[in-house]
């Protein structure tokens, strides 16, 4: 598996999951997957109802990691956060890929940000650090993503990836053969418990995408 190192600065702050899915067979349409997704969209609105969203269960996990750093989540938002306001307020759910698509679905179940690349993509050993002033990269239908103090995971051509944002350089696409998932989370997060959600997310991708996931690391 891809080496990725937590800098000493961010122990203590966050850890993450990550592993690598080889052999995805990357396709625009699920019919099954789609349909999965819309009933749980019914069952989160249902079990949510009123609820304001800092209170929905999961929520204020992934606001912690970032005020960990001084960030403001409710104006920087987490994307599981950002994916389950979609989902409540019955807006559309993102349609991109099978892969993509399923873990859209794994982020919204387990209120956790996740980061998905192909693996192709990504250019020697990777780093999660904080972003250095004025750093930023061109996201998925965004000009600029700014992470300059910011969770960054980089790589030998700069950074490609945070728990809001990835970038385009870095993107899924029709022609992915292998690809990486990088799951963030506080550290009061239990070992056990971020490594079920890995392996849920895991199975999840190979059930809608195919492929295998030879093992699962849990970082720093």
């Amino acid at each position: 598996m891809i080496e990725i190192e937590v800098v000493p600065e961010l122990k203590g702050l966050v850890c993450i999951a990550a592993f690598e899915v080889r052999g995805v067979r990357v396709r625009r349409d699920a019919p099954e997957l789609r349909a999965e997704i819309e009933a749980y969209g019914s069952e989160l609105r249902e079990e949510v109802g009123d609820t304001p969203i800092g209170r929905v269960p999961g929520i204020e996990i992934c606001r912690r990691l970032y005020r960990a750093l001084g960030i403001e989540p409710t104006k920087t938002r987490p994307s599981s956060e950002a994916l389950v306001r979609r989902i409540l307020k019955q807006k559309p759910f993102p349609k991109v890929n099978n892969l993509v698509d399923a873990l859209n679905l794994a982020t919204a179940r387990t209120r956790l940000s996740m980061g998905l690349y192909d693996l192709a993509r990504v250019t020697g050993d990777v780093t999660l650090r904080r972003g250095k002033e004025g750093e930023h990269y061109r996201g998925i239908g965004k000009d600029r993503v700014n992470v300059g103090g910011r969770y960054t995971l980089a790589d030998g051509e700069g950074p490609f990836g945070n728990p809001t944002a990835d970038s385009f350089r870095t993107r899924i696409t029709e022609e992915t053969k292998d690809a990486l998932v990088v799951i963030f989370a506080p550290t009061e997060l239990s070992e056990d418990d971020l490594r079920g959600k890995a392996q849920m997310t895991a199975d999840l991708l190979v059930k809608y995408a195919g492929g295998e996931v030879p093992e699962v690391a849990i970082l720093p």
